[in-house]
């Protein structure tokens, strides 16, 4: 962001505070170009956690690849969940690296992460259902993963709901014609909804406020910099104009022009009114009155 932009930022953030300019409920900035300028400011550390996340998702997937081999899975069970947990991963991996070069914040970076969200979502749905696990254990991994999104994916608060909502319908979907549902099993996985929710919320609000509160702070701060050092260059170049008067100021002896920095010759009242707030009141001095005007000169009177 250029030098224009950032002072337009730092206009929208210097008499307001941070709670006026933060949505309280997702802890983003109500304002989408502030939004997007804090996103790519912060762009260097705001990826990092995410890359990271899908990074361990990615090679996670790929360890229980490998563990299904010995899971006592029939030939072609074991191919479904070997092949889901494999594209998972590497669509992971891939995501990962892909981000990992992008030297700045692009647009389509809370889309790649909603996907990302969905084929975990998926992935795990889909193993869960090969591998036949009961309904209550797979509602737990619903619960674990629901967290994770919260806490460590980092995506745009909006998607992040998006995804969290996915996730436990397209579980239920599935699982209606999967299992025979106890009411105890509603129940707990209500339960686990509630809780992973309750928890992983606030925590992404709250994560949101305080990385933008810092910036906010951050902004301001330049902001007043940029204005003192506006300021600072101002003074200091009146004081050169103030040091160029008390100077030795070359002057015509016959026509009494002054001889400016830059070699052109100027009147005297044009040359002290660009380097002085003094302003010229013509009059005539007693002996140019009566030089010039002998028969009705003032000064007689």
């Amino acid at each position: 962001m250029g030098f224009t932009g950032m002072e337009n930022i730092g206009e929208k953030v210097i008499d307001r505070s941070p709670d006026q300019l933060i949505s309280s409920f997702s802890g983003e900035f109500a304002d989408n170009e502030l939004e997007q300028a804090f996103l790519t400011a912060t762009w260097k550390d705001y990826k990092k956690s995410t890359r990271n996340a899908m990074f361990t998702g990615g090679l996670i997937f790929m360890a229980f690849s490998m563990a299904d081999l010995l899971s006592g899975l029939n030939i072609e069970q074991l191919q479904f969940a070997f092949l889901t947990r494999v594209f998972a991963g590497l669509f992971l991996l891939g995501s990962a690296i892909y981000i990992q070069r992008e030297k700045s914040y692009f647009t389509g970076f809370n889309l790649l992460l909603l996907i990302n969200q969905i084929v975990i979502a998926i992935a795990v749905i889909f193993v869960g259902v090969i591998r036949d696990l009961i309904f209550i254990h797979n509602a737990f991994h619903v619960f674990i993963i629901t967290l994770l999104y919260y806490q460590f994916m980092h995506n745009r608060f909006s998607f992040t709901l998006g995804a969290c909502g996915f996730f436990p319908v397209a579980y239920l979907i599935v699982s209606l014609g999967q299992y025979h549902f106890e009411l105890i099993d509603i129940v707990r996985f209500v339960l686990y909804l509630v809780l992973a929710n309750g928890l992983g919320i606030p925590l992404l609000s709250s994560s949101n406020k305080n990385r933008r509160k810092e910036w906010v702070q951050y902004m301001k701060e330049q902001h007043l910099n940029r204005k003192l050092k506006s300021t600072v260059e101002t003074l200091r170049h009146a004081q050169q104009e103030i040091k160029t008067l008390k100077g030795i100021i070359p002057i015509c002896s016959n026509c009494k022009k002054i001889k400016d920095d830059k070699g052109y010759w100027k009147q005297i009242e044009e040359y002290v009114r660009e380097h002085s707030d003094a302003e010229f009141s013509h009059g005539l001095c007693q002996e140019c009155a009566k030089k010039l005007y002998p028969d009705i000169n003032p000064y007689d009177n």
